[in-house]
């Protein structure tokens, strides 16, 4: 994935998801936080036009970028995926996808339409600037992860909400793979 994208997914990222940071890593070994914490050296919205200048010259002015991660508030889970835990102690995934918000709906409607991702309610995020979505999960109250508002790590409840949220991520990547090929 290109540093663009990473750029613009990140930015959808920042402004949906509360206390969430990215960390840039620059080719010469700087570091620079971004986000809305006092701390951090570029706030989400200059984030954001930093997306949109990389994404109109196709990466060159972000050339100076090797990488980026998101943190703080979201923890990476892999792929994609981060986990924030709400002040109400409800577990959140989240994931940015290029897909339209429109486009997200119906693969997220497809993917949990009658089967145990239905025990998910997903909110769609859309930041048209950056033309892409947030896309936040959490557990029904009736769903799997039911009965405990943060199921501890490693009880079952708690993977099968991973692997739901993993399920829908990679929904979503797959109708982006055919939506860049023009099909």
């Amino acid at each position: 994935m290109s540093v663009a994208v990473k750029l613009r997914l990140a930015a959808a990222l920042l402004h949906a998801a509360p206390d969430a940071r990215a960390t840039l890593r620059c080719l010469d070994g700087r570091l620079f936080l971004a986000g809305g914490h006092p701390a951090c050296d570029l706030s989400a919205t200059e984030l954001r036009a930093l997306a949109l200048d990389a994404a109109r010259d196709e990466g060159r002015r972000a050339g100076f970028l090797a990488d980026l991660d998101l943190c703080g508030g979201v923890e990476p889970l892999g792929a994609g995926l981060y986990r924030r835990r709400a002040p109400s102690g409800v577990e959140e995934r989240w994931f940015a996808s290029t897909l339209p918000a429109p486009m997200l709906q119906g693969v997220l409607g497809q993917r949990s339409g009658g089967s145990a991702t239905g025990a998910l309610e997903a909110r769609i995020c859309p930041d048209p600037a950056v033309e892409a979505c947030a896309v936040c999960l959490r557990p029904r109250p009736s769903g799997p992860t039911a009965g405990s508002a943060s199921p501890p790590e490693g009880r079952p409840d708690a993977l099968a909400f991973d692997a739901l949220a993993f399920d829908l991520l990679a929904g979503c990547l797959v109708a982006e793979l055919v939506d860049g090929c023009g099909g």
